[in-house]
């Protein structure tokens, strides 16, 4: 069932006073809580912190590309030197699929790793904002406001080692010279995605495909009959949101060696 939308629709939060590698945690939603965490480590002007997510069973939030029903998850940061978002580290969702819509979730616990560029800016504290969806049978979209100082001089080691493993956990760029996954290809009337892959290399269950700059994913891959190792994905609407010609599509996926993202052109 596609989820419903509480008639509260933003829970707004402030932040508390701090540690320097951490916020208090804030609920967000009944059975959720956020927080945001930091090695308080500043590199080439570059502070990377993450926000830490617990949810209850049964509750999830979404992907970058939230698939046909789910809430974009965004960031923002402030500060005196104005900080500018220099990457979100996206861990490899799961798929949700329900009767009539296919998602792209996370469930239990998410360290989302966020790189800042702050420059000189170390004495100046930070203000984070992100709203995300918290869903169930019920969806609310909530928004969150953090306070963080930084450059204390001192590093939090503990919370260093947490975003470094979060971050060792998402995708980095395809680093062979042949792509595991060859002749991609969309259907202009369907919307159709069709591609081959190596499934010594691949599982297709751990894989997923976005449009390059469009907001927009595809469903599970599905075998192509008498195709050797091909298989197709279908384009997942929103409502709102035409379908416009593809030029590449973003593919992530899960080896035996990690996760990688590898873009090719159509």
């Amino acid at each position: 069932m596609k989820p419903v939308f509480a008639a509260a629709s933003a829970i707004m939060l402030s932040a508390c006073p701090v540690l320097a590698g951490e916020t208090p945690w804030q609920e967000v939603a009944p059975g959720a809580r956020l927080r945001v965490i930091s090695s308080d480590a500043v590199t080439a002007g570059v502070i990377r912190v993450a926000l830490e997510l617990e949810l209850a069973p049964g509750l999830k939030t979404y992907w970058r590309v939230p698939g046909e029903s789910g809430v974009p998850t965004t960031v923002a940061a402030a500060q005196k030197g104005a900080p500018r978002l220099s990457a979100i580290l996206w861990p490899v969702p799961q798929w949700d699929i329900e009767a009539e819509y296919v998602d792209f979730v996370y469930r239990d616990h998410l360290v989302l790793p966020v790189d800042l560029t702050i420059g000189d800016h170390t004495a100046d504290p930070l203000t984070i904002e992100t709203t995300m969806g918290i869903c169930s049978d019920v969806c609310v979209p909530v928004k969150a406001e953090f306070e963080l100082p930084v450059g204390t001089g001192k590093t939090d080691f503990a919370q260093d080692l947490r975003i470094r493993q979060a971050a060792a956990e998402t995708p980095i760029a395809w680093d062979r010279e042949t792509s595991p996954i060859g002749d991609p290809a969309i259907e202009p009337a369907t919307g159709t995605l069709t591609f081959t892959i190596d499934p010594k290399l691949i599982d297709p269950g751990r894989l997923f495909a976005t449009v390059e700059g469009a907001g927009l994913g595809f469903a599970p891959p599905q075998p192509i009959p008498g195709k050797p190792n091909g298989f197709a994905m279908k384009l997942l609407a929103r409502p709102g949101m035409a379908a416009a010609a593809a030029t590449a599509v973003r593919f992530t996926f899960v080896t035996a060696r990690g996760p990688y993202e590898i873009v090719q052109p159509l």
